[in-house]
């Protein structure tokens, strides 16, 4: 494992009947950075007859230990909106891998939308989340509007790395006030 040898020793190899060994890199001290490469290989090992290894084995995986990250909400946080029929979209990656659709889960209003939804839109071109409410059939409110997301990124083995985000806007449906600065009422003006 990363140009370090390992022979057989039962406090981090285990033997899994019927042909399957398991090496615990924990057991054995060694740990992974976030986006290593971990290059293995089986070079020799010996059968119950002691028949040596016939086709030794190399392979590589690379090691995620990062949530997704977001950039970009929009309505930014904490701006204010004037539509009641906004889009609101993100962008969401993971560091190393990709976000795992089935896992987006986006809260508007209360109100949980999957991108089995027609209402919110998945672009893996871009990256961008799309949640239309105009599709899901609702007009906002005036005062905040808090969007909860909930994702993690694909990991092929061990758990997934999950992120929770939140941000909010303000919808105003008022019209400018006006005030009268000069000339005064009834005055006149040169």
């Amino acid at each position: 494992v990363d140009d370090s040898s390992y022979n057989w020793n039962p406090e981090y190899f285990t033997f899994q009947s019927p042909d399957t060994i398991v090496f615990n890199p924990e057991l054995a001290n060694l740990s992974f950075s976030d986006g290593q490469w971990v290059e293995v290989s089986i070079d020799s090992i010996y059968g119950s007859n002691n028949n040596p290894l016939q086709n030794p084995q190399s392979w590589s995986f690379m090691v995620d230990l990062s949530q997704p990250f977001v950039w970009n909400p929009q309505p930014a946080d904490g701006t204010e909106v004037f539509d009641t029929l906004s889009d609101i979209s993100i962008q969401i990656a993971g560091s190393t891998g990709y976000i795992e659709q089935d896992s987006i889960q986006l809260t508007v209003q209360g109100i949980s939308y999957s991108i089995s939804d027609d209402a919110l839109t998945w672009n893996t071109a871009d990256s961008t989340l799309t949640f239309s409410p105009l599709t899901a059939g609702i007009t906002f409110a005036e005062g905040n509007t808090i969007v909860s997301l909930r994702v993690y990124d694909h990991i092929d083995y061990g758990e997934p790395n999950p992120l929770e985000y939140e941000w909010s806007f303000y919808i105003n449906l008022g019209g400018p006030t006006a005030q009268l600065v000069s000339p005064t009422t009834q005055t006149f003006s040169s």
